[in-house]
């Protein structure tokens, strides 16, 4: 128990280094594992007094010792006067585990922050973005929602080529704003090179990753870009 709590005093520190949170925790824990130790020494040193207290008389000339219990007769003492009580010890680890549990709640709230994006959607005449595979609602734009550093968003589309000819398709972004989004932010879809029949439908998936360094100091709460995605007539297949 005495490394299990140097251990966890330790890591609490380490952890206040990131967040003034862990700061609070490192010194709540202190304080109970202080607590603990004042206790024990108290037992101890009441322990030391009772048995000299209550030290074994001499039985005749023999000079034989009898050994007197504690917990009989007269010297009988309350164990919750010296040593603390069990649900004592239950309330302060209680405590402190609750306490460490809402710290890494609330640390790591403080310490990820979310933001949102969009990206519009600019095509030439012969293609066009709709939202489901028959091609009956059109999509100008991509809404990526409320997301974090580290993660990923996927949004599926489908694209179809609106003329007869066969092409390539290709994909660029320009516009970024702010425009620091475009060093934190990786905006990719699964359709580039491929090549399109005329009128075929193919489903697309446009997926952004915001990079893990990017922080809330980025100063990056909201962003936008344009999507402009091309299709390259194959001139030898036509």
């Amino acid at each position: 128990m005495r490394y299990t709590s140097k251990m966890l005093l330790a890591f609490l520190a380490f952890l206040g280094i990131f967040n003034p949170i862990y700061l609070g925790l490192y010194a709540a824990f202190s304080c109970t594992v202080l607590a603990n130790v004042y206790f024990r020494r108290r037992a101890v040193s009441k322990t030391e007094q009772l048995h000299i207290q209550l030290m074994p008389r001499f039985i005749g000339t023999g000079a034989r010792l009898r050994k007197t219990s504690i917990e009989k007769g007269k010297a009988k003492v309350k164990l919750s006067s010296v040593f603390p009580s069990k649900k004592m010890v239950a309330g302060f680890a209680a405590v402190a585990v609750v306490a460490l549990l809402a710290g890494v709640v609330i640390g790591a709230t403080l310490v990820q922050y979310r933001f949102n994006g969009s990206g519009r959607i600019v095509i030439p005449p012969s293609l066009g973005v709709y939202s489901d595979q028959a091609c009956t609602v059109e999509v100008s734009a991509i809404d990526f929602g409320s997301f974090a550093p580290g993660e990923n968003v996927t949004r599926t589309l489908f694209v179809r080529n609106e003329g007869s000819e066969p092409g390539v398709l290709s994909l660029a972004t320009q516009n970024w704003n702010p425009t620091t989004a475009k060093e934190y932010l990786v905006f990719s879809w699964n359709l580039e090179g491929a090549e399109i029949e005329g009128d075929a439908v193919f489903e697309s998936q446009f997926n952004i990753r915001a990079l893990s360094t990017l922080t809330n100091n980025s100063g990056i709460s909201n962003f936008s870009f344009d999507a402009l995605i091309s299709l390259t007539i194959d001139s030898e297949a036509s």
